[in-house]
């Protein structure tokens, strides 16, 4: 660290948590970005700044509303979703300009790996035969559970008469879900043994130069940003 830098924790900067509010945060993967009535722009890469303004629940999830410090993309609120960046307290103005471009690095690099890791793992999954019968088979169950979810949370307000129809349909789901969960299981039983008997064929995230590269090159900036690397 530069003699005249201060670290970011003598800022009263450092991760955010639940019960605090955030004033910025940083992306850590590629982030769509929406407008706050829920139009997709675009989107930004790893470790792109923005200012922090609220939270708001969608059905993508948690979404942060926020200001993106990013070229060509308009200085108003928009919106991406909370699991692609973290959130820190105070102001990141505080930070020297070395300490931003070294945090900006960071999670470049982050991002860099997350997106890689992802590729590669898609290929490893198009060479198993039962992948797209359990990708679907998951999606299947994963959209009956959460209808039931929502049916639940329906049956809570509604009246006396209405509950009894709720619970009726309820129960008929109920079955339904272990239906789907079996057909689930079987299927992932099979896409599992294929990828325990063919693990020396499929390429592992690991074993990729990019990836050791770019690690190597993280790992060296993590002193160099005291507190804000995750």
């Amino acid at each position: 660290m530069h003699p005249d830098e201060l670290p970011p924790a003598l800022h009263g900067i450092y991760l955010a948590q639940r019960s605090e509010r955030p004033g910025w945060g940083i992306t850590h993967q590629r982030a769509a970005y929406y407008t706050p009535d829920g139009s997709r722009v675009g989107h930004v890469e790893g470790g792109v700044l923005f200012d922090f303004q609220g939270v708001r629940t969608s059905s993508k999830g948690s979404m942060v509303e926020c200001i993106l410090h990013e070229d060509n993309i308009p200085a108003t609120p928009m919106l991406i979703s909370a699991s692609d960046a973290f959130l820190f307290t105070g102001d990141h103005k505080k930070l020297s300009q070395r300490q931003r471009n070294d945090l900006k690095a960071y999670y470049t690099l982050t991002g860099k790996i997350a997106g890689r890791r992802k590729e590669i793992l898609q290929q490893a999954a198009d060479k198993n035969p039962f992948f797209s019968e359990y990708q679907a088979a998951y999606k299947t169950l994963m959209t009956h559970v959460e209808k039931a979810k929502q049916l639940s949370r329906k049956r809570d307000k509604a009246t006396d008469q209405e509950k009894i129809q709720i619970e009726d349909t309820l129960r008929q789901m109920k079955t339904t879900e272990a239906q789907l969960r079996k057909t689930y299981d079987a299927i992932h039983l099979k896409f599992r043994t294929w990828k325990e008997q063919h693990a020396d064929e499929i390429p592992k995230p690991e074993d990729d130069a990019q990836i050791q590269q770019w690690t190597q090159q993280r790992l060296a900036l993590i002193p160099r940003v005291p507190g804000l690397a995750y």
